[in-house]
This record gives C-alpha cells, sequence and structure tokens, in this order.
C-alpha cells in the first residue's frame, strides 16, 4: 500500500498536533525522555461535572450506616446491650444511620407482602430509636428468584408508614447479579438444585413460571432482558416502589441495568473473593468505576458495601479456602463447616485490616454517599466488667474501623471525585468485576478483549497468591479517574448532559448499528468532547466530514478481508518514538485515507493506524488497528481467556492513548507507584495515594508489612499555585519543591496519604 499517511500534509501540521508534557511514565515507549502528547483532548479546564456534587441526605452529604443483622441479635443497636453502652456512646456509633437485614416482609404461611409484619419484629423497634438518620432494610425475603410468585399487597399501610418515616432510603435486594445468574434456567449452576427443591416441594405452577418467564438465554441481550425482568419482579415484590427498591451489584458490574430498572439506589458489594491462582478475582477499582459511572449517569446515590472482611485465599500453608473472616469475639480460630464455603474464622482471619483501611477510604474519597461494612461485630474485642462481658474496639479491624470514621468526620468537605474520561461500554455487556467473557458466560469476542485491555491496562492484575498477595486493589499510572457510562441505553441514547461532563470519551466493546448513537456521539464531539473510536465502531451513520478519513466502500461483512498487516516499527508522529510492540505479537488494521484528519500513529508501510480530527469545538480520534489488540486465533470458548489473552498481558496501543490522556486531562502529575485519585476542592484540591503493595496477609494470619515496598512519590504541581500542602491523615505540613513547583512523599506498605492542596 501507499504511504497515504503523509499525504497532503505538511511537517507544521503535525508538529501542531503534538503537546509538550512531562510524563512520569512511558510505558508502551521505548525511552524515558520527556515526551510531547499528541492534543487529544480539546477542553484545557479542570471543571468537575455540574452534577457530580454529592447530594445532602438529611443535612449531609456522607453516611455511615451500621449494619442490624437478624443473625446477630445480640449486636443490635439501640438494643440495650449492656456490654455495648460504653460503644453506643461513641461518634462511630451515635452518628451513623442503619441498615436492617432482616428475614422477611411476607407474612408466614401466606403471599401476603406487608411492611408491618416485618421479622424479625426488633427490626421495626430499632428504626424508630433513629428517626434522626437515615436507613435502609434487606429483607431475605425479596431474593433471588421468589419474586417470580403472585403476591397481595398491603399498600395502604406501606404508604402510611413511608410518609412517616422520610429517613427511610429503601429496600436493598442482596446479591442481586449473584442470586440471578447462579438460579436461572440453562445458566445458573443452582439452577438443578432450585428445580429439584421446587419440585420436591410440590410447587409445579412457580416451577412452570419461572420456566416460562426465564428461558434459556441464547446471547447477551436476551440474558439482559432476563436480568432486567427478575429486577422489575423485585420492583413489583417491594410494593412497586421504584424510587425505593435498590438491586446490589457483586461479581457482575450491572450498575447501570439496576439504575435503568428504577433502582433508587445503586449498592456496590465489595469483598476479597478469589478463586485460587490463575483464576478469577475481585477488582474493587473496576467496580467502582461503573457503580460511580452509573450513579451520575442516572442520578442516583450510591452505597459501598464492604462484605464483612471475607477473604477468599490462600493460608500459611499454601492451602485455598473460602469465606475466611476475622471474629475477634473469639480467643481461638475455629473451622467454618464445609457448606459454608469452608475456610476459617477468628482473631486475625479473614481480610487484612489494610485493605478494609484503604477500601473504606477510597469509597468515602471516590463521592459513595453511604458506605457500609458487613458484620462489624465481629471486629469487637471482649473483655470484662464486674464479670460481665463487655465490647471495645481494640482489635486492628476494630480501630481500622474507628480510626476511618474519625476521619470523615473531620474531614467533612471530601470535594467532588474528578473523573475527566468516560469509558463508554455496550448497556448488554454484563461485565464481569474480574473482567473476562460477557456476563462470564458468553464466548469471548475481539471487542470484550478491547474492554479487558483498557480494563487491566488501567488497573493491573492484582491477584490472590500463595505469597499472602490480597490483591482487590491495584497501584497504577493512569489513576482512578474513569466513570463506565453506558451510551446505548434502551429507550435512547446517554443524554448530551451527562457526555459533556466528560472531558474525553473512549468507546469500547461491540455495538449495534444506531443512527441516534452516532448522532449523539457527534454532537458532544461538536460541543468540545473528544472521542475515541475504533474503526470496528465505524458505521455508515458517522459521515466523512467528522471522521477526517475515507475508508474503502466494502460490505461490512467482508471488510475483515480487506485487513492491512502493521508492518513494524510504529512511530508517533508528534515526537518520532517508537512504540515497544512485542515481535512475536502481529496486529491487522484497515487501511484509510486521510481526508482532513491528521496522523498520530504510523507503522513502517506508512499506513495511518491513528489519526485525529478537528469536529466542530472538539476531536475525535480514530484508531484503525482491529480492535487495538494483537491478532489471535483463540476462538473464545475456553475458560482461561482471561489466563491466555490478558493476565500479565501489555497493549501498546492502549497504553498510548492512555499516556497522552492522562498527560492532558489532569491539573497535575503523581510519579510513583501507587494507586491515586483527585477531587476537586471550592479552594484546591485533594490528592489521595494508596499503595496496596507491601502487605502479606494470609488467611490464618495476621498482617505483616514490608517496609521496603514503601511508595516514593512525586508530585508535579504543573500550573497550580499551591498556598499550602498537607497530609489530613497525620496532619502534618508537606514541604514544597518552589523551583520545580512539586512535592515528594512517601506511603508505607498499605496506608494512605490524602494531601490536601490549596490554591
Amino acid at each position: 500500500m501507499k504511504n497515504v499517511f503523509m499525504a497532503g500534509l505538511s511537517l507544521v501540521a503535525v508538529l501542531s498536533s503534538c503537546v509538550q508534557a512531562h510524563s512520569g511514565s512511558s510505558e508502551g515507549l521505548k525511552d524515558d525522555k520527556e515526551v510531547q502528547t499528541s492534543g487529544l483532548v480539546m477542553r484545557k479546564d479542570y471543571d468537575v461535572g455540574k452534577d457530580w456534587q454529592p447530594r445532602q441526605i438529611m443535612g449531609r452529604n456522607f453516611w455511615h450506616m451500621l449494619q442490624s443483622d437478624r443473625w446477630a441479635s445480640g449486636f443490635f443497636i439501640d438494643s440495650g446491650n449492656s456490654g455495648m453502652q460504653e460503644l453506643e456512646d461513641k461518634p462511630l456509633f451515635k452518628e451513623s444511620g442503619v441498615l436492617c437485614w432482616n428475614e422477611s416482609i411476607t407474612v408466614p404461611g401466606s403471599n401476603k407482602v406487608s411492611i408491618s409484619d416485618m421479622t424479625p419484629a426488633i427490626m421495626l423497634e430499632l428504626i424508630e430509636k433513629r428517626s434522626n438518620a437515615p436507613f435502609f432494610i434487606m429483607p431475605e425475603s425479596n431474593r433471588g428468584l421468589g419474586v417470580l410468585k403472585r403476591y397481595e399487597h398491603d399498600n395502604e399501610t406501606y404508604n402510611a408508614w413511608k410518609k412517616a418515616h422520610p429517613n427511610f432510603m429503601g429496600s436493598v435486594n442482596a446479591e442481586t447479579c449473584n442470586d440471578f445468574l447462579t438460579r436461572i434456567p440453562g445458566v445458573g449452576y443452582h439452577w438443578p438444585a432450585v428445580k429439584a427443591d421446587l419440585e420436591k416441594k410440590g410447587d409445579k405452577e412457580f416451577l412452570a413460571t419461572i420456566v416460562r418467564e426465564l428461558p434459556k438465554p441464547q446471547n447477551r441481550e436476551e440474558l439482559t432482558a432476563l436480568y432486567l425482568k427478575v429486577c422489575d419482579a423485585s420492583r413489583r415484590y417491594f410494593f412497586n416502589d421504584a424510587d425505593k427498591a435498590s438491586y446490589m451489584a457483586e461479581a457482575h458490574c450491572l450498575d447501570h441495568l439496576n439504575a435503568e430498572s428504577s433502582s433508587g439506589v445503586l449498592t456496590r458489594e465489595t469483598t476479597n473473593t478469589a478463586g485460587g491462582e490463575g483464576s478469577i478475582h475481585y477488582r474493587h477499582q473496576t467496580g467502582l468505576a461503573f457503580t460511580r459511572g452509573a450513579a451520575r449517569q442516572y442520578s442516583r446515590n450510591w452505597l459501598w458495601y464492604i462484605a464483612g472482611g471475607f477473604y477468599n485465599g490462600y493460608d500459611d500453608k499454601g492451602s485455598f479456602s473460602g469465606d475466611n473472616y476475622p471474629d475477634y469475639r473469639l480467643k481461638t480460630n475455629q473451622k467454618r463447616p464445609d457448606k459454608f464455603g469452608g475456610g476459617i474464622f477468628g482473631p486475625g482471619c479473614g481480610m487484612s485490616p489494610s485493605l478494609f483501611t484503604r477500601d473504606m477510604l477510597l469509597a468515602y474519597l471516590s463521592g459513595s454517599n453511604f458506605v457500609c461494612p458487613e458484620g462489624w461485630w465481629q471486629y469487637l474485642h471482649e473483655t470484662a466488667k464486674d464479670g460481665a462481658p463487655m465490647w471495645d474496639l481494640s482489635s486492628p479491624h476494630g480501630k481500622a474501623w474507628e480510626d476511618w470514621f474519625e476521619f470523615t468526620r473531620k474531614n467533612p468537605d471530601r470535594g467532588v471525585s474528578y473523573t475527566p474520561v468516560a469509558l463508554l461500554i455496550p448497556f448488554e455487556q454484563g461485565y464481569p468485576v474480574y473482567g473476562g467473557k460477557s456476563w462470564g458466560i458468553f464466548n469471548y469476542e475481539r471487542p470484550d478483549w478491547m474492554i479487558d485491555a483498557f480494563m487491566f491496562t488501567i488497573i493491573p492484575h492484582s491477584p490472590v497468591t500463595k505469597k499472602g498477595d490480597e490483591g482487590a486493589l491495584a497501584n497504577s499510572p493512569y489513576g482512578d479517574i474513569y466513570d463506565v457510562i453506558v451510551p446505548n441505553t434502551p429507550k435512547k441514547p446517554v443524554s448530551l448532559d451527562v457526555l459533556e461532563n466528560y472531558k474525553v470519551a473512549v468507546m469500547l466493546g461491540r455495538y449495534q448499528k444506531s443512527k441516534a448513537l452516532a448522532e449523539r456521539l457527534m454532537e458532544y464531539v461538536k460541543n468540545g468532547g473528544t472521542l475515541i473510536i475504533n474503526m470496528t465502531q465505524v458505521n455508515e451513520f458517522f459521515p466523512a466530514e467528522f471522521l477526517g478519513v475515507e475508508r474503502a466502500e466494502v460490505p461490512d461483512n467482508v471488510r475483515d478481508m480487506y485487513a492491512v498487516k502493521v508492518k513494524l516499527p510504529v512511530r508517533s508522529t508528534c515526537d518520532g518514538r517508537m512504540l515497544d510492540l512485542p515481535e512475536n505479537e502481529s496486529y491487522e488494521m484497515e487501511a484509510v485515507k486521510l481526508k482532513g484528519a491528521v496522523p498520530l500513529l504510523e507503522d513502517a508501510g506508512g499506513n495511518v493506524l491513528a489519526c485525529k480530527n478537528s469536529f466542530g469545538k472538539g476531536n475525535v480520534i480514530i484508531s484503525t488497528i482491529d480492535c487495538l489488540v494483537p491478532k489471535t486465533s483463540f476462538n473464545g470458548a475456553d475458560d482461561k481467556v482471561l489466563n491466555q489473552l490478558v493476565y500479565g498481558k501489555k497493549f501498546p496501543f492502549v497504553e498510548y492513548f492512555l499516556k497522552n490522556i492522562v498527560g492532558e486531562v489532569l491539573p497535575l502529575e503523581v510519579r510513583g507507584d501507587v494507586e491515586y485519585g483527585l477531587n476537586k476542592l471550592p479552594d484546591g484540591w485533594l490528592l489521595y495515594l494508596i499503595n496496596n503493595k507491601g502487605v502479606t496477609k494470609f488467611t490464618n494470619k495476621e498482617q505483616t508489612l514490608d517496609m521496603t515496598k514503601t511508595a516514593k512519590v512525586e508530585v508535579s504541581l504543573r500550573n497550580i499555585k499551591a498556598a499550602a500542602i498537607t497530609e489530613l491523615r497525620e496532619q502534618k505540613t508537606v514541604l514544597k519543591d518552589d523551583k520545580n513547583n512539586s512535592f515528594s512523599i512517601e506511603v508505607p506498605p498499605g496506608n494512605v496519604r490524602v494531601l490536601k492542596i490549596k490554591n
């Protein structure tokens, strides 16, 4: 193919498209010099989304929630437990809302749903004792497929009760996606047991209802429709009250589906769950990006629910077990019955206090409206007073819990979480929090790989290992600056108001052709946004004047037959630097001719691999490499797709785009091996730095810290003129290097530093 790359384009035009920036990370590039970014982003402001400010709930924008659990009656808050009196005088308990995990709101032996018949009845009593704080309920009776039954509702009593309780936030349907995916016919591994149980009970009518309403899905679109059907049934079960029915996302990132089904509050459950080395692992930052993005897209509040410190991992002998958790009420560790996943519980077991702290601080600083630690009574330490048991917070988890809460009290102005980049992911993706196949079921396709290439580059794979690595959170040079937005919602495309909150929108995955969606994306660019799109996502609804390129006129179903192999080396036109592409991997691209666009990347044959076109006030960035991932013959049917295609892999083209984006959208630069994020304050910024390395935690042992893993971090303030820099957790002033307009700080292993940078 001829070199169309430079056709009609002067060197001045190429250079004018580049913006010089110092980058502390040069993944994907062969040297570590000062680099020039590609001038991708048109917006130069650092404004936060106009709708992103956390909303006030009963006078605050954040509430800590205490769980009252049907399984822990001795530790109900406000229940008069003499051993809890001293604790209940602490702000941690006095100033918190309540989440009541109750048994049922279905009258026993009937199909009547009644709020006044809530069991255990003490939950209703406890609710009355805390009228100055928000509360949720979480009935077991609305879990699973049982919501598909026919019910009669005591609507009159419920409506009167709701009116009398303006502090009622909603009813949480616990583990919505897990219960759905494990139980539905043809898909769920629990379905045979569910079916056998219904047959044993003689409930043929309900069994027939399930089979009729939930036929085996043939594709991701059909499974999405079934999930929404069950969510709708759950809403109807809870008095058909859309504002108060809430669904929980756990193993899958279904937050946007939950919001689409009118979930009043979005709930994200996190825990330390893994399936062993080389298997699936929960990724809390991934869940965060989806939940926060859905909350912003649908104008919802959101709750971060930490599941009891549960840790699926290895003990110090290398044995794997599930559902290990800390319990300091015990003197020695105890083994859990195999039917509960095996494992052990006791002092020092389960998730580390370090991860517990990092998780809760991340949730608070990322804008969650509510944080609820499940099973908090397991963190209590027992002493004796006059021969009677007394409880305190002297355990490692108890101290971590109280320290975190005190931080939220002393720093109520957390600002607005700054996430200038939207990752656009299809509505029906059913993305697992651990990555991989759509809904964890359907064959892995190249567009799915494209999503994982971005998600695992932004958040590197951090697995549970036999060495005592906990995973769950990961350090990254690219920051926690991303929200997931679903552009192709069922009724109409995402609103322009939502998109315009973001400087950059990156289109990931596979989409059905849609004129309405194409027009919405073009409108976003026209108004000043930067859209990054792959040629596999381009269709006839995107005109040439928008794209700035001309593609061959061939039918879409044979377009891949005209693919061109990428020839190494690949060069960035802004600075002449070469991308570091493995020689054992090959890429294919679609050949295009430039019709106004400016090239960003070219291969040795002069082919355009990425280009930029100005449209209105914004830019559209087009990549021509097929899904930005290598060519492979893998058919996607294997369950080990992540091991083969993602874990430990680098995606140089993805790194190229992320490096440029981060260099252009942030007001400062973080150099160092940490996780980081930014919050916009009225008078400056909050910068959090989390070091997720250096913690060793076996399921049966207390955590240990390796101080050699302390992260040494340098922060360049660029054009920020800082009057003062304060580390808020230790209340220490941080000295600034005035000459370089920067500062340095160390973050110990498994620890967090929160810096207030005052203008």
